[in-house]
């Protein structure tokens, strides 16, 4: 699985773009069998979210995107309720998750409710999809089809648009078995040669693997991988340093209780009750502390995240300035 990116050379300037152009999704699908499943997505941002109930009328802010049905099966994102594979085929048709379900219709089957999008276009709930991890790097709540993205922006969702490019407007892909990134890499030099022949020595696409984005600081990615086992390293330093520290302070202490080890032996300890007694002592010191420090680590919590702009939580997931994908999204 691969999200195909922009990299441009305008005024001698090299620019890393995470989307592409709007057109690029249907080429490929249309020029070539490299792909089992390629679907376009336009990440709205937050949109506001009208629901209208008899005189009533609520208003929500939502992460919204327009996809095409095959971004369910690239990305695998869990559906509660509803056939994705249908359901965004059908113009003006949403899923929304499940978190949002209940806030715009508290104690009711949102399935076949209408929602209003930035007060000007309805779209009807066709499904359900679960929540979306906190921890995600997708954060959507809104999928809408894409065949409604035309009417937002008629030249960006039309075929002529090859020379603009959007980071909202991403492309991603499901390589066929057998077929490699190198591959499908070297055809689009003669896409952009075919479509946009003014961009074909400014303009160049990249198959980035999605397991890497978060990674890639080039494509907005959060941290670079080198920072993340530098601090382990740093991490795993500390804790040899403090058991070094431990052994140095038990050994010197040992000396000092010869005395009380000649006096358990004439009583008739044996060599493993007098080692038991040692390893428990020890086990009681290291359990004391790790009670400290997790009594610590909980207290600073809040403040660090303050501090730092991010939310990390005991349970070993971060979110906010670093985030993870888990393992049961997409493959990740």
């Amino acid at each position: 699985m691969f999200r195909i990116s922009a990299r441009t050379m305008y005024g001698g300037v090299e620019d890393f773009n995470d989307g592409v152009p709007q057109p690029l999704g249907k080429a490929l699908r249309n020029d070539y069998t490299f792909f089992e499943e390629v679907s376009m997505r336009v990440t709205m941002g937050r949109r506001l979210v009208t629901i209208q109930s008899g005189d009533k009328k609520s208003k929500f802010e939502a992460r919204a995107a327009y996809v095409e049905p095959s971004y369910f099966r690239i990305l695998n994102f869990p559906i509660a309720s509803g056939d994705p594979n249908k359901i965004l085929n059908e113009p003006y048709s949403a899923i929304i998750t499940k978190e949002m379900a209940a806030k715009f219709f508290p104690g009711q089957d949102p399935v076949g409710k209408s929602i209003r999008l930035s007060n000007s276009k309805d779209f009807i709930v066709k499904g359900i999809a679960e929540d979306m991890p906190r921890n995600t790097d997708h954060t959507i709540d809104l999928f809408l089809s894409y065949s409604a993205y035309k009417d937002v922006s008629p030249y960006m969702a039309s075929d002529s648009s090859w020379g603009s490019i959007s980071s909202a407007i991403q492309c991603y892909v499901k390589l066929k078995p057998g077929i490699t990134p190198q591959q499908v890499e070297s055809v689009f030099p003669h896409i952009i040669n075919k479509y946009e022949p003014e961009e074909n020595n400014l303009m160049f696409f990249n198959m980035l693997p999605i397991r890497d984005l978060h990674f890639d600081t080039r494509y907005s990615g959060t941290i670079q991988r080198k920072y993340l086992w530098s601090l382990g390293w740093m991490g795993a330093f500390l804790v040899l340093t403090a058991c070094i520290n431990f052994i140095n302070l038990s050994t010197a202490q040992s000396l000092r209780r010869t005395r009380e080890i000649g006096v358990r032996k004439a009583l008739g300890s044996t060599k493993w009750q007098i080692f038991g007694q040692f390893l428990s002592e020890t086990f009681l010191i290291v359990a004391t502390a790790v009670a400290i420090a997790a009594t610590i680590v909980s207290l600073a919590i809040p403040q660090l995240n303050k501090t730092l702009f991010t939310e990390i939580t005991l349970d070993g997931r971060t979110i906010g300035t670093v985030m993870f994908f888990p393992s049961s999204y997409c493959s990740l």
